[in-house]
C-alpha cells in the first residue's frame, strides 16, 4: 500500500534530520498528498467495520500515526499529483502539466 510505505519512508527521513539536528524538537505533522479518497477516509476513521476487517496490519500503522497527529493527510486530485510523472505513462498533454507542477522546463 503507497500510502503505509510512503508515510513510514517520511517517518524515517524525519527521524534521521533529527538525528542530524537538523529541524528543531518540535516538528510540525508530515504532511502526505493522497488522491485515494477510500484509503484517505479508512486512515482517518476510528473505528474498523466488518468491510475494513481484511486490511492489512500495515494500514493501522497509518491510522495510529494520524491518529497521533504525527502525520497529516491531504486530500490531492489524481491530476495534481507530481509523483505520477515518476510512476505512470502520460499522455503529451499530462506530461507537460507534470513538468510544471515539478518546475522541469
Amino acid at each position: 500500500m503507497a500510502l503505509s510505505e510512503a508515510s513510514r519512508d517520511a517517518l524515517w527521513l524525519r527521524n534521521l534530520i533529527n538525528e542530524l539536528n537538523v529541524l528543531p524538537t518540535e516538528c510540525p505533522p508530515i504532511s502526505l498528498h493522497i488522491d485515494n479518497q477510500g484509503a484517505h477516509a479508512m486512515a482517518e476513521a476510528e473505528l474498523t467495520t466488518k468491510r475494513s476487517k481484511h486490511i492489512d496490519i500495515r494500514y493501522h500503522y497509518v491510522r495510529e500515526k494520524v491518529r497521533d497527529g504525527i502525520v497529516k493527510l491531504q486530500t490531492c486530485p489524481t491530476k495534481e499529483q507530481a509523483a505520477d510523472g515518476l510512476t505512470k505513462p502520460l499522455q503529451t498533454e499530462r506530461f507537460n502539466h507534470f513538468l510544471e507542477l515539478t518546475g522541469i522546463h
